[in-house]
């Protein structure tokens, strides 16, 4: 066989050795890039399985959140209501003793004990926090 027709041959053989590696290389490419597909795919199923665990979870606190906003509103509302009870109760109370203390003198006349004036030392006492005798 002549020289150019072993060149010929040689370069067949080489096309055809190339041809069938391309071939199993874009048959390899093919089947990495669906096992590619097929692990995003369940990858991307799981995550979509945790924003949806995670928005059910940040809806949940949000609810929780409201309530103990509404909760904390209604105690300040109740504890400015106390506060400001204490306030009308210690002025009635002030009104009372100083009423006491004037009949206390009105009476003075009266040559027994009085309680009247226990009386207003006791709530001078309970309005200082300390405990009457």
């Amino acid at each position: 066989m002549s020289e150019p027709a072993k060149r010929y041959y040689k370069t067949f053989s080489d096309n055809m050795h190339l041809q069938s590696e391309n071939a199993r290389l874009k048959a390899e490419v093919e089947r990495l890039s669906n096992t590619s597909t097929n692990a995003d795919r369940f990858l991307i199923s799981g995550l979509e399985q945790d924003v949806a665990i995670l928005k059910a979870e940040v809806e949940r606190l949000t609810s929780d959140l409201q309530m103990e906003k509404e909760n904390e509103d209604r105690l300040v509302r109740l504890h400015q209501d106390a506060r400001n009870e204490v306030k009308r109760l210690t002025k009635a109370g002030d009104l009372m003793a100083s009423s006491i203390q004037f009949n206390e003198e009105m009476a003075k006349d009266y040559n027994g004990p009085t309680i009247v004036h226990q009386s207003v030392q006791r709530w001078n006492a309970a309005k200082e926090g300390k405990q009457s005798e």
